[in-house]
This record gives structure tokens, sequence and C-alpha cells, in this order.
């Protein structure tokens, strides 16, 4: 038997596996870590530039924000400076005992046909409350100068709203005493005047802005239509010519809903943190979470818009929201249908009051109010 010689080389040649056999995952190094890995990278890394959203906030300078912080701190209640909320029961007693006509009823009784914007129940409590805030309403006038442009634009904080509030309740609390004291054209002038802080307050800010304004307005007006009769033609020609102009320049609802939609819009797409970009917005999934968020608040803003642009019977019912309930929408989309009645029913009240004051001016109304 003769046996076949093999040798080194060609045995090895047998045992030997080809690299170039060698394909597929190992080859290319397609495992499924690193792909994990790349598809985390992608979605999870911020590696998109920072947002670049416009801010449209507007510079407002010192004098606007001096004068209101003016105005907070002479509407803050004095002796210890403490909340209502961080007192003790016996100094928010003290309180009361110390302030018992802003609660009690003693005292004379307002005429039925007039009624407090604070819910106060006596003459003694209005006096008192309009001689506590004297120093708020000496500074009414700097505030009725600052351009309305600033003015909307600088009330963004809790604070400013309540003063701004507060301000037009006392001036109106002001001409109430006077019409009770028979000076009507003086009455007139301070319910004029919370409705131009009103307008004023109402432009070129947030819907909140807007409708703290629309709450000076119906303070106001409210209260206007007791002394319109107790006017002479001149007093009630001048009266009518300041109410339409301040109708006129109010913000109409469509630019009220229109600087909301943009202000939010703003605001969601920059995640703001200490007024800088958040780092979220360079996570590109986040980033295209943000961008759907952003993009579906604007469309439902602007089906709102186009209702309230084109009124109708139908109008309030249209505006009402119908979000599912996992929409971020319900969240950022505020009831517009009740911001409508209420800018609605005021306009529908100034419009009747202008036209009452333009009968009582008769032939003293100017030809420039005529035409």
């Amino acid at each position: 038997m003769h046996r076949k010689t093999v040798s080194v080389e060609e045995s090895a040649s047998h045992c030997t596996v080809p690299r170039a056999t060698t394909t597929g995952k190992k080859q290319l190094g397609f495992r499924p870590r690193r792909i994990l890995a790349g598809i985390f990278a992608v979605l999870f890394l911020p590696w998109f530039p920072p947002s670049t959203a416009t801010k449209l906030s507007v510079s407002t300078g010192t004098t606007t924000t001096g004068v209101l912080k003016e105005l907070e701190k002479s509407l803050k209640t004095p002796a210890s400076g403490k909340r209502v909320s961080q007192r003790t029961p016996a100094e928010f007693k003290a309180h009361l005992m110390q302030h018992e006509w802003i609660y009690g009823t003693a005292g004379t009784a307002l005429p039925t046909h007039y009624s407090d914007p604070g819910d106060l129940n006596t003459l003694e409590a209005m006096r008192n409350s309009v001689q506590q805030g004297k120093t708020a309403l000496a500074l009414l006038p700097q505030v009725l100068l600052l351009s309305e442009r600033y003015l909307g634009a600088q009330v963004t904080r809790p604070k400013s709203f309540i003063a701004i509030r507060e301000v037009a309740r006392l001036r109106t609390r002001e001409g109430i005493l006077h019409a009770i004291a028979g000076n009507h054209a003086a009455a007139v002038d301070a319910y004029l005047d919370s409705v131009q802080l009103g307008v004023h307050v109402g432009k070129h800010g947030q819907l909140l802005a807007g409708m703290t304004g629309e709450l000076c307005i119906g303070v106001g007006l409210k209260e206007l239509d007791e002394s319109i009769t107790h006017l002479s033609p001149q007093q009630a020609a001048r009266a009518a010519e300041c109410l339409e102009r301040l109708l006129v320049e109010r913000s109409s609802l469509e630019q009220l809903l229109e600087s909301e939609r943009d202000t939010t819009q703003e605001r969601l797409t920059s995640l703001p943190a200490s007024n800088t970009p958040s780092g979220f917005t360079r996570i590109p999934i986040f980033r295209a979470i943000n961008l759907l968020t952003v993009s579906n608040y604007r469309n439902a803003m602007n089906q709102k818009i186009a209702i309230v642009r084109h009124p109708d019977a139908q109008t309030a019912t249209a505006l009402e929201n119908h979000f599912a309930p996992y929409d971020p929408n319900n969240a950022y989309v505020p009831d517009i249908r009740w911001v409508y009645e209420s800018y609605t029913q005021k306009t529908g009240l100034a419009q009747g009051l202008l036209t009452r004051l333009k009968i009582q001016a008769g032939d003293k109304l100017s030809e420039k109010f005529v035409g």
C-alpha cells in the first residue's frame, strides 16, 4: 500500500479559509449596537444649532418701568409689608380692625343706581379708599402720558396687572363720588380716564394685557350711563369726541389674538430658560416635537382668528375649544369664546353710550366729530 505524501504547503492550503470569503456584518461592521448608538446620536444628542426665534418684545426704557414700579409701590398694603397669607391670625385680626371700613357695612349706603367697582358698601369706605390711593391717583396722569406702544408691552408681571386694575378702580371710584356730589362733568372725566388707561394697556401686548385693558374699559363705561343726562351739550360733545377717539384707538379683537399668537409662538419656539434659548432646542427629536407643537398651535389660532374676522350669530359657538385630552393646545390656546363675548359686550355698551352722548350734545357736536 502506497501513501500519498502531502507537502506542508498543500496541507496549509486545504486547512486555511480564504479571507476573501468573509462577507456580511462582520466585514462591514454592521452590528446592532452600533446601529442603535448611531440612531441615538442622531436623535438625542444636541448637535442642532440653537433656535433663533425672533424676539417680539419691545424695549421700554427707564421711564415706563420707573412709573409702573412707583405705581405698584404706592398700592402696596402698608404696616408690616407681609402678604395676607404670611400673617399670623393675630396680625390678620389687627389688620381687619384697623381697616374695618373696607369690610364692614356701617355707614351711608351707596345710592341704588351706583355700584362700587371693588364691591365697597358705603360712601365712607369709598372715601377712605380714595384717600389711601391718592398717591396712585397722582401718578395716573404720568401713566396716561406714557406711549401706548411701550405700556402694553411692559405690563407683563402680575404686580403690573394688579396695579393697573386697582388704579382704574380708584379713578372710577373717585368719579362716582364726584357724581354723587353733583359734579357729573368731573365724574365723566374720571370714567374716561379709566377707559383711556384700558385702551393704552391693551395695545402691543399679550392677550392677558389686552383683557386687563378691557377690564379697565368696562370699569369706566359701567358708571358713565348715569351721568350722561346731567351733562350740558358742550360737556356731552367733548365727552363724545373723547370716547369715539378712544374706540378708534382700541385694539380690535383680531389684533389682540394675533399678538397673543405671535408672542406665544415665539415663547414655544425658543423654549426660553432665563430669557435664553434652551439646550433642548438643539436635540433633534425635541426640536421635531417642538416644531410640530408650534405648527399645530399656530394653525389652531389662525382658525380662531379667521372666525373672529367674520363674526355672525354662530361665532361664539364656533370659538369653543374641542381639542383631544392629550392635545398640547389645551394648555396653549385660551378660551377665546369668553374673550369674544366679553369684548363684544363692552363694544355694544360703548356704542350705546356714544349714541346717547351724541343725542345729549345735540347741535353742539363739532363738525369734525360728525364727519
